[in-house]
């Protein structure tokens, strides 16, 4: 539902707003996650889906703002005949992050979904 708005920021604001914006909003969806885990921030049992979903929108948006930016510094930054090649790294450098995400969960969670 929201996913052209990133795209749209980086477009009318450039990659470097974009970006900054993209760090942001990270670091207060990730905050207000821990605020809530902690109950610095109470929130009763009829809002905490309605409370981590919108932190979790937060998050959504950090991540599409900062890759979305990425990838529009390398389009516009290649000259003609390397952006595919230029792309299609970067698209595998999120892909190996998203695996190493992956494993270091993976870790944590334990074998029979217990932490360590």
């Amino acid at each position: 539902l929201l996913s052209w708005g990133p795209g749209m920021v980086a477009d009318i604001f450039g990659p470097r707003r974009a970006l900054a914006a993209g760090g942001i909003t990270g670091a207060l969806s990730l905050l207000g996650f821990y605020a809530v885990s902690i109950r610095m921030v109470p929130v009763s049992r009829s809002l905490v889906v309605p409370a981590l979903s919108a932190l979790g929108i937060g998050s959504f948006m950090s991540s599409a703002l900062v890759t979305g930016s990425v990838f529009k510094l390398i389009s516009v930054s290649t000259g003609p005949g390397s952006k595919g090649a230029a792309v299609g790294a970067a698209k595998g450098y999120v892909g190996l992050g998203a695996g190493a995400y992956a494993c270091l969960f993976e870790a944590l969670r334990g074998a029979e979904g217990t932490t360590p």
